[in-house]
């Protein structure tokens, strides 16, 4: 059985090592401020969950929209910048197009990525890459090379898996609440792992990060094999998930 190793990361970057770091966002920038403006937040308008508990934002740049510090500033920038573009441009086609995909459970990234589909599909995985390496650094899991190496330009993913899925547990919850800016857009998942608690290291984490009611859920586990990203197929299946106990709480 191979294990995730420990590791801290400190004063250091996940991605190349430097100290010159920077604190990536957990909630885009962008996504903050098309839901709910660029400027300090009122008390009581937004509220994002964390996994553990809810967390209120003062702004798009307030420290709980941020992940520790453990990216440098240009991977988290220049590097960074074509993948960021990739994700901006899908988040603005969910938002404006989420109800039509609870309907058909389809995404098509040829409707999303109206030229170069494939070079912006990479780029979209690799920005969900580069969210979920964040986390991992933040508990203290190190990056394994392979995984950067795909950062860097390769095709094959290794050790990591998605699934798009329609929460139907938060899609109720939104249809009874008369206001939706009385509840978060965004929240991440709390991480899960299978351990051994002799040497307490992971063998497999899993979490997940949602807009609304479209949740990106994702398995981190050493023994999947590399997944060559270009055969993804650009129609990608909208999985169901329920979950009962969050739901029947809200009632």
């Amino acid at each position: 059985m191979i294990y995730f190793r420990k590791y801290t990361y400190h004063n250091e970057c996940w991605w190349c090592k430097s100290d010159d770091l920077s604190r990536e966002h957990k909630y885009k920038k962008s996504e903050l401020v098309r839901e709910y403006g660029g400027c300090r937040y009122k008390k009581n308008v937004i509220i994002a969950g964390n996994g553990k508990k809810d967390m209120w934002f003062k702004g798009p740049n307030c420290l709980e929209a941020k992940f520790k510090p453990n990216l440098c500033k240009k991977c988290n920038n220049s590097d960074s910048r074509d993948i960021d573009i990739a994700y901006d441009v899908f988040q603005k086609y969910l938002k404006s197009n989420i109800a039509e995909l609870t309907n058909n459970r389809c995404l098509d990234l040829n409707n999303i990525f109206a030229a170069d589909v494939n070079k912006n599909k990479m780029n979209l995985i690799r920005y969900l890459i580069k969210h979920v390496c964040c986390r991992l650094a933040e508990a203290n899991i190190y990056i394994e090379d392979e995984v950067v190496s795909f950062l860097n330009g390769g095709y094959l993913l290794p050790y990591i898996t998605f699934r798009f899925e329609i929460a139907i547990d938060a899609y109720r919850m939104h249809q009874k609440i008369s206001s939706l800016n009385e509840k978060s857009h965004f929240s991440l998942g709390g991480m899960q792992c299978i351990s051994n608690k002799t040497s307490n290291r992971a063998r497999n984490i899993n979490s997940y990060f949602q807009y609304r009611w479209f949740r990106i859920s994702y398995l981190c586990d050493m023994s999947i094999k590399p997944l060559d990203i270009m055969n993804l197929n650009d129609k990608i299946p909208l999985i169901l998930n329920f979950n009962a106990n969050s739901y029947f709480s809200l009632m």
